[in-house]
């Protein structure tokens, strides 16, 4: 059976955040939902009525996509300490180019991000890590797009050190869940490189995130 809207995570967690923010959604309606193969729901648009105590009432049009993560992965040489940007490589709609981008994914079942950061991070790299290896890069969720979407970004890092062959062999690694139409390939560019070739505004924000978590350090 697919999933009701109304039950699915992402449209939870968004009417519990207009709660906390002391919006009545007075009523919705669903004008178009898409669903993944399974039925759950993958996004939503809605025409909802929502009021604030003491404004006017916001846009009526949202679409729900839901909560993020992204695992800026820096690797270094051991043998000589370069340091390098482990990048996932795919096709996106948005214009049909190659992307390079860190691994990330959706929270769809979890509200725990850092098992989501794990799971992604497997999934796309091909490689393990523990919940004690993520760098948490701030507190609250930071949202892409606010006018519109509810999608909101869980931003950490991974530091890890591994000799130059093993480096080498990641590169041009083929990974992804094709049942989810993800054909990726991995790319370990020098970090420098690696950051300049970015065009998602997520991904570079990932890397100012990282960078001043850095210069915190004692």
């Amino acid at each position: 059976m697919p999933e009701a809207l109304s039950d699915a995570l992402k449209f939870r967690q968004w009417q519990q955040a207009l709660e906390r923010n002391g919006i009545d959604l007075q009523d919705f309606t669903e004008l178009h939902t898409v669903r993944k193969a399974d039925g759950s729901v993958l996004f939503a648009l809605l025409h909802a009525r929502m009021q604030p105590p003491d404004a006017p009432a916001l846009p009526p049009v949202v679409l729900l996509r839901g909560h993020f993560v992204s695992v800026l992965t820096c690797l270094s040489e051991a043998e000589t300490g370069r340091r390098y940007l482990l990048l996932v490589s795919q096709r996106r709609g948005a214009d049909g180019s190659w992307f390079l981008e860190h691994p990330s994914g959706m929270c769809d079942s979890t509200t725990d991000p850092r098992e989501v950061a794990l799971h992604e991070f497997a999934e796309e790299t091909g490689l393990e890590a523990h919940r004690s290896e993520l760098i948490a890069l701030h507190a609250e969720p930071y949202y892409s797009s606010p006018g519109l979407l509810d999608e909101a970004g869980w931003f950490f890092a991974l530091r890890r050190t591994l000799p130059a062959a093993e480096l080498a062999a990641l590169d041009g690694r083929l990974t992804g869940n094709a049942g989810e139409h993800e054909h990726i390939r991995l790319r370990v560019l020098p970090y420098a490189e690696g950051r300049h070739r970015l065009r998602s505004g997520m991904a570079r924000l990932n890397c100012c995130l990282f960078e001043e978590w850095e210069a915190a350090q004692p």
